[in-house]
């Protein structure tokens, strides 16, 4: 008698490897290339350009500050110097006015007399 299940199984090996294959190939083919649209297009273009005086505007206004300090001295003197403007970064121990100190070095240096004098009688 013939053995019929091993022919079978052939059968059914050899059809599955055929219908693999041929997927395969199908899957693995190049796609259908669509046609370009190769013509040229038509664009409106249109010129840019300044024109003169039309960039200017002026706004009339008073300003104020956002934010005040109030500022105290031990000393009173005539201001010499301004080493700041208004806005500039500043960093600490920078030198921002000076003081006229002519009034303060006489009277050192009458301190300063008094005090040898003391010195030396001592």
């Amino acid at each position: 008698m013939f053995q019929v299940k091993p022919v079978i199984h052939l059968a059914a090996v050899l059809g599955a490897i055929i219908v693999s294959c041929s997927g395969l190939l199908v899957a693995c083919s190049p796609a259908p290339q669509q046609q370009q649209d190769l013509q040229a297009r038509l664009v409106k273009t249109q010129l840019v350009s300044a024109k003169s005086g039309s960039d200017w505007r002026e706004f009339p206004g008073i300003i104020e500050a956002a934010q005040t300090a109030e500022l105290g001295f031990r000393v009173s003197a005539k201001l010499v110097e301004v080493s700041v403007r208004e806005g500039d970064n500043v960093n600490k121990g920078q030198l921002l006015a000076k003081l006229d100190d002519t009034d303060y070095q006489t009277k050192l240096r009458s301190t300063q007399a008094d005090f040898d004098k003391v010195t030396a009688d001592f």
